[in-house]
């Protein structure tokens, strides 16, 4: 884990590498800055240059790889939450339905 200068954790985000566009150091590191890189990709720059879209695509690739892992993260911290709290109340998971209204 990468940290500041007082020692503090950084946001992984907050670490992600930029990449050069057009000779501008280019950065995703929240949703906004995905949308945003994905409209340059698709409707910008990397419309009609192959090396901006290029950097496009590295940039979102790696932002929705760590995005990704966050979920799951929070997915899994959250099964296996439920999976105690509905063991503690004597309901097997099993008996436990989201597609039930």
């Amino acid at each position: 884990m990468d940290r500041d200068d007082k020692g503090n954790l950084l946001s992984p985000y907050d670490t992600l590498p930029p990449v050069e566009i057009d000779g501008a150091e280019i950065t995703v590191q929240d949703g906004i800055d995905s949308v945003r890189a994905y409209q340059e990709m698709m409707f910008g720059a990397g419309y009609s240059e192959p090396k901006a879209k290029q950097g496009y695509e590295e940039l979102l690739r790696r932002y929705c790889r760590l995005d990704t892992a966050a979920m799951v993260m929070i997915w899994r911290h959250w099964s296996e939450g439920s999976a105690k709290w509905t063991q503690g109340l004597g309901i097997s998971s099993a008996h436990v339905s989201v597609d039930e209204p």
